[in-house]
């Protein structure tokens, strides 16, 4: 299990989730701001207390390799049909999770886990889905880890397009990674000048310097360095799912490339580098997009 524990009951609920939502048939995703979604969960009459369902899943992702009582409980919420799609969302990745090796990359290969884009499993932005306090990008970071130490087959389309790692390329790869291990705050100036230096093409290390400016906004807590934070989100965005020719970036795609947006994005989710493992602590995200459209008062 490379480290996350699980018994075989829990292996079973694994099994029956994912066949489950294999079987779900394909709906059309209706865009919704997130001001008409009850993200919360609170409104749903399905029987499951999908506050405490989130609260467990931060648990497990502030220690993943722990041993955790709830487990079994919590991935048999994701057999249960309800209207919290972002819920079992975050249930099905976790549920990945404690797969074998090569379950694991079929399930990210060729389920709707991983081979569609982000916005086709939740259709909010990536500020939005942060907002939702549903951690996401903190499984994703988990999966991505784990697909990692797996070796997976890479695309050439991301190799070709995206995932270019030229010598720029490597210099500033080797700033976000000396930066994440430690966790410091990536210096806005690496940033500023690979996004200056790097070719006009769309990059998934784009992608990760527009995050990581965005995160360094987000520190000085002020509303309108908040609106100019939210706006290199969805550069960041952009750059990570319009990247490939001819089709959006998969889930999968993003997962195969050697930048570690999903641990950026992680950060942004958690908001706490001084103290990263009180998660009661509210993230730098409190604010849904809608709001931040009207300029801020000065």
């Amino acid at each position: 299990m490379n480290g996350y524990k699980a018994d075989p009951c829990l292996l079973l609920l694994v099994t029956c989730l994912l066949i489950l939502v294999d079987e779900v048939p394909s709906k059309v995703v209706v865009e919704k701001h997130a001001s008409e979604l009850d993200l919360n969960c609170e409104s749903y009459e399905d029987g499951v207390d999908w506050p405490l369902v989130r609260e467990q899943l931060l648990t497990f992702l502030r220690r993943p390799a722990d041993d955790h009582p709830f487990l079994s409980s919590l991935l048999a919420v994701g057999r249960k049909r309800s209207d919290c799609y972002i819920g079992l969302c975050c249930l099905g990745y976790l549920a990945i999770v404690f797969m074998p090796p090569e379950k694991r990359l079929k399930a990210m290969s060729s389920t709707l886990f991983g081979s569609v884009p982000l916005w086709d499993q939740i259709p909010l932005s990536y500020w939005d889905t942060i907002n939702s306090k549903w951690p996401i990008f903190g499984l994703l970071e988990v999966l991505q880890m784990q697909l990692r130490s797996q070796e997976p087959v890479r695309s050439e389309a991301v190799d070709g397009c995206c995932d270019r790692m030229e010598e720029l390329d490597r210099r500033f790869h080797q700033v976000l990674d000396s930066h994440l291990s430690t966790g410091q705050y990536v210096p806005t100036h690496s940033s500023l000048r690979f996004l200056a230096e790097s070719p006009s093409r769309c990059s998934f290390g784009k992608a990760a310097a527009y995050v990581s400016l965005g995160e360094r906004l987000l520190l000085l807590a002020s509303p309108v360095l908040t609106q100019a934070a939210k706006d290199l989100l969805a550069l960041g965005e952009a750059q990570l799912d319009r990247c490939m020719v001819g089709r959006n970036a998969t889930v999968f795609d993003q997962m195969q490339s050697a930048w570690p947006t999903w641990s950026l994005l992680r950060r942004v989710e958690v908001g706490n580098l001084e103290d990263p493992d009180n998660w009661e602590a509210e993230g730098f995200v409190q604010i849904p997009s809608e709001k931040l459209r009207i300029p801020p008062e000065w």
